[in-house]
């Protein structure tokens, strides 16, 4: 590996770690102007690593840009992307067509994910700060800790 792909690489795996710790301490998305700012990393080597995320299908533009001066390009990481779209509602016909087995496993999977939600708001009060660490207390107030 030559030392520009291995720059490339550093960056790639800096800017992945960035936009992840980023959207669970601030529960915002970041544009490519916040990920220059906050890495460090000059325009010219973050949008080489940016095109190899992307080629490479670990990063997908969410929002924005296709050329258009003043439009951000909002970026978030495949695994964060698989998520949102796994969790999205099926439309309600789809319950006809469902095998049995599969609805019970996903009552299943839901009290599962309700109860790993607790335990995650009171990890969070570990790292999170600002409005996020205000919505953690507040969660640990609400059921009674």
């Amino acid at each position: 590996m030559s030392e520009s792909e291995r720059e490339i690489a550093e960056n790639s795996q800096i800017i992945l770690d960035f936009i992840s710790d980023y959207i669970f301490q601030k529960h915002k998305l970041p544009s490519k102007t916040g990920l220059i700012e906050e890495t460090g990393i000059t325009t010219p080597k973050l949008n080489e690593a940016l095109t190899r995320l992307i080629d490479i299908k670990e990063l997908n533009i969410v929002f924005g840009g296709e050329g258009k001066t003043g439009v951000p390009e909002i970026y978030l990481t495949k695994f964060m992307l698989q998520l949102i779209i796994m969790t999205q509602p099926k439309p309600g016909w789809i319950s006809s067509y469902s095998f049995a087995e599969r609805a019970a496993i996903d009552a299943e999977i839901k009290t599962l994910q309700e109860k790993v939600l607790q335990y995650d708001m009171f990890e969070r009060l570990l790292y999170l700060a600002d409005i996020p660490l205000e919505a953690a207390i507040a969660y640990t107030k609400l059921v009674g800790v």
